[in-house]
């Protein structure tokens, strides 16, 4: 590391500081980031004005069958050289990373006997604890939280996994590295064709339906996007406006609303870059995806237009408390 990244890496530690303290905004912050080559794909982070997600009781994780007795055994016997050791993680505060530390605390510590530290942080204060350790070389974490937009950066500050992997005798019971997506492996864990990292965090698209709805208005499930846009607007048609035929995340400023936005610019082939690493944005598969976006907005409730990927969410609680009360007064 030279002399102008290592000073680098304190300033962004520092400006974290500043911007925690409320000595700088959120603008300001992400802008310094931007110069210092630093950025975030973590969409909570770039949400902006969005409302934190209300607290739930997580669904019960019954711990006892997540390990298989090998699995086990084998903790056991790693932890006979290494019992009383303390393992420093930060990561996100997140859904995973909270059942991973829980699941840690309950099965990990008992069985092994190693003492694990984990610390789960809003992203920013994730980025000033690495930036800190990786500038001196010395620091007291272990394992860090990367998110995906920094992985150029620290890709020679990490360890590959496969160097790991290649270790049989810490080889983990039933632990497959090849079930992992090769995409996610190339696209958001690795740098030029070096992997800094295994993928714990991933946004996935996925489509989501009320069955009850397309039975009753003879509908099928669509599995093309013309097919889609066609069931959308029959349902906004007959159920309108009680219930519209779709939603979105639409928030202006939110990272939420490109979220939305590549889903339709993938689905017709489009690109935010090209194959040249210029902007692709305006070719003609973009343009559609993106007119078609548009087309399904027609068809949401006005509230999906100012709406991060939370009021999306929120917008089928109303349908599922209905499903619910259904299912509890029926005999079956």
């Amino acid at each position: 590391m030279n002399d102008a990244d290592y000073q680098q890496r304190l300033a962004v530690a520092k400006a974290v500081k500043q911007f925690r303290q409320r000595r700088i905004n959120r603008r300001e912050f992400l802008k310094f980031l931007g110069l210092a080559g630093f950025g975030f794909s973590s969409a909570r982070f770039l949400s902006g004005c969005s409302q934190p997600l209300q607290k739930r009781s997580p669904t019960p994780i019954e711990l006892a069958d997540l390990l298989t007795s090998e699995q086990k055994q084998f903790l056991k016997e790693i932890g006979k050289s290494l019992k009383g050791k303390t393992l420093r993680i930060v990561t996100e505060d997140m859904a995973s990373c909270q059942a991973i530390a829980k699941i840690t605390k309950q099965q990990f510590t008992p069985l092994t006997g190693i003492e694990v530290e984990w610390d789960l942080l809003p992203l920013d204060r994730v980025l000033a604890r690495i930036t800190q350790d990786t500038a001196r070389q010395a620091g007291v974490h272990d394992i860090f939280y990367v998110d995906q937009a920094w992985i150029g950066r620290f890709i020679h500050d990490s360890v590959n996994p496969k160097s790991l992997l290649d270790k049989k005798d810490f080889a983990y019971p039933g632990y497959n590295f090849d079930d992992i997506l090769k995409p996610l492996l190339d696209n958001t864990a690795s740098y030029k064709g070096q992997l800094g990292g295994i993928p714990i965090d991933v946004p996935i698209f996925i489509m989501m339906y009320r069955r009850d709805v397309l039975q009753e208005l003879g509908l099928k499930v669509p599995t093309t996007m013309s097919e889609y846009l066609e069931v959308v607007k029959a349902i906004h048609q007959a159920k309108s406006p009680q219930m519209s035929g779709t939603t979105g995340q639409w928030l202006p400023g939110s990272y939420a609303l490109n979220c939305d936005m590549t889903s339709w610019l993938w689905a017709f082939g489009g690109s935010v870059f090209g194959a040249d690493e210029q902007p692709a944005i305006n070719d003609d598969k973009a343009i559609a995806g993106l007119e078609y976006m548009m087309e399904l907005g027609q068809y949401m409730a006005p509230p999906s237009r100012v709406s991060d990927w939370y009021g999306q969410a929120n917008a089928f609680i109303p349908a599922i408390l209905i499903l619910k009360k259904i299912r509890e007064n029926s005999v079956i």
